[in-house]
């Protein structure tokens, strides 16, 4: 039983990075092939985890998405020109000039995302929290993804981090919607920084009508049937 024990408390440390080097002089031949055993099944499910956590991600930059605010999924990021608002998905249909179509691109940064939208970047300006659309790759537009059972952080990693974050509404006519912001992570407790990753499908739907060279775009059509081309990211 104490043998056991010990070969499995090892075994779990090592999973958190805990050095199990332990000398061979100091166990029996039996304790050692249970520690080999352990070992052999820590490597093993290291691997599975390696594999599902590639496919997770190559699963989440691939395809087109949107991204929702997660305690009210009316609410979309949207840009028109550099502009960055959360706007209420009704007013697609209206403004045909709004954009709510992303992708994610990998970044040169390890464990970072590219956020694209109408061929620009979502970033966060140089002296201020604004979040807007860049044209060119700068460090503030390496977002990190981070999957929690409330939805989604998106976040900067630079000397402090940085999640996105739903603030006041701006209710100027022509930029009306939600400003967006980079800030200080309020460590989970604030639902305005958790999202909602919403996959599209690769079938063009009626959200995206044709321009005049017959490419799809992201202006919505005014036909509500185009929400079942959409499916949610799930967590885990």
């Amino acid at each position: 039983m104490n043998v056991c024990f010990i070969c499995i408390k090892s075994f779990i440390n090592s999973l958190f990075n805990v050095s199990d080097k332990i000398s061979i002089k100091m166990l029996t031949l039996k304790k050692f092939n249970c520690m080999k055993k352990f070992v052999i099944q820590r490597n093993k499910i290291r691997t599975l985890l390696f594999l599902f956590l590639a496919v997770l991600s190559y699963s989440l930059l691939e395809g087109r998405h949107r991204i929702l605010l997660e305690n009210n999924r009316n609410l979309v990021l949207t840009a028109e020109n550099s502009i960055v608002r959360l706007k209420n998905d009704s007013e697609l249909y209206i403004n045909q000039n709004l954009a709510d179509i992303i992708n994610f691109k990998e970044s040169s940064v390890i464990d970072r995302v590219k956020i694209v939208l109408n061929n620009k970047y979502l970033c966060k300006k140089e002296n201020d929290p604004g979040i807007v659309l860049c044209d060119g790759d700068t460090h503030f537009s390496n977002w990190e993804i981070i999957m929690t059972p409330k939805g989604y952080r998106f976040m900067l990693n630079n000397n402090t981090p940085l999640c996105l974050t739903k603030t006041n509404y701006d209710s100027r006519r022509t930029t009306e919607g939600y400003y967006l912001n980079a800030l200080e992570c309020k460590n989970e407790i604030d639902l305005s920084e958790y999202f909602e990753i919403e996959r599209l499908s690769e079938e063009p739907s009626n959200h995206h009508r044709n321009d005049s060279s017959g490419n799809y775009n992201n202006h919505g059509s005014g036909d509500p049937r185009y929400r079942s081309n959409y499916e949610m990211c799930t967590r885990r």
